[in-house]
């Protein structure tokens, strides 16, 4: 196996060798064909000789080879003294600031509240307003003398009458005490009551039409007789804290009288205020209507005495003025 590759290896050399030979042989024939016979001619030389190029005067400086320069550390300036430095002012101190005051207060606005009296509310007295007042009136009154003849008479009256009304009910209205000295002429007659009045129901808060109902019980002492009563009164606002009505009535059956005496009284008063609305001061007309009548058999007339002089019947026109 080891003789057959060194044979082929051999055989490969012996070939190229034989392909090279080839080769140059057919390039000298080549060579000599073309010019048979000629013996070879050198190339002609040129007429001139080719001038040689001038060698610069000057000879090239050769570059100076430096060495390279250490980098130089710059020097620093020299040390001065720092300048002094200016004393700082004191700083002041900071300007207070006065607060921020809140915002203001947006209020709503209120919705409007009905009409109110402050005096209406106030008086716990008699009528829309007064406490306490007086009044002088004039009397036509129809009678008999003491024969028991029928006369018509002409005379006077003159009340004083106070209340107070401090204690208050369940209902938000008032109850207290009253008194009055009554004068009446024809026949001459003098009364002092004592009563309880209170009000009974409060309609409005002092506006037109705005009603007050009272009512008061009450004794009665006198020199013609002696009785009980009862005193029922409606007053009014016409205009307020200027101008109102009341009406009132005075009751006392022939039961509770000393002398069988009956006894209706009715008084219309009309009352204007005088001054600021604060002021409780009015100005009062009235006209009452008044009867007074003995209320018996005749028997009863001869056996008490009772007198007949003591019927009246008639018309009071007057003036007053609270307090």
């Amino acid at each position: 196996m080891k003789n057959s590759n060194e044979r082929s290896t051999g055989i490969r050399l012996a070939v190229a060798v034989a392909a090279t030979a080839a080769t140059w042989c057919v390039s000298v024939a080549g060579a000599g064909a073309a010019n048979p016979g000629d013996a070879p001619v050198s190339p002609t030389p040129p007429a001139t000789a080719p001038v040689s190029p001038t060698p610069p005067t000057t000879a090239p400086t050769t570059p100076a080879t430096t060495a390279p320069t250490a980098p130089t550390t710059p020097t620093p300036p020299p040390a001065t003294d720092p300048a002094p430095t200016p004393p700082v002012p004191a700083t002041p101190p900071p300007t207070p600031v006065p607060p921020t005051p809140p915002p203001p207060e947006v209020k709503k606005p209120e919705p409007a509240r009905p009409f109110r009296s402050e005096q209406y509310n106030r008086a716990k007295g008699l009528g829309s307003y007064h406490r306490a007042h007086v009044n002088v009136g004039i009397i036509s009154a129809d009678g008999f003398n003491d024969m028991g003849v029928a006369e018509t008479k002409t005379g006077f009256a003159a009340a004083v009458e106070g209340a107070y009304l401090g204690m208050p009910s369940l209902y938000g209205n008032y109850h207290g005490i009253e008194g009055g000295i009554y004068l009446r002429t024809g026949p001459g007659e003098v009364a002092v009551t004592m009563g309880f009045p209170m009000t009974l129901l409060n309609i409005g808060r002092g506006q037109p039409g705005s009603i007050r109902i009272g009512n008061s019980f009450g004794v009665a002492w006198g020199n013609i007789h002696s009785y009980a009563y009862a005193k029922p009164r409606v007053a009014l606002v016409v205009i307020p804290d200027k101008l109102d009505i009341e009406v009132l009535a005075i009751w006392s059956p022939v039961a509770v009288s000393s002398d069988y005496l009956r006894k209706t009284v009715y008084r219309a008063s009309a009352w204007w205020r005088l001054g600021a609305p604060k002021t409780a001061r009015f100005v009062e007309v009235y006209a009452e209507s008044f009867t007074r009548e003995l209320d018996a058999s005749d028997a009863d007339i001869l056996m008490k005495n009772l007198k007949r002089s003591n019927d009246s019947k008639g018309i009071t026109v007057g003036v007053g003025m609270t307090f």
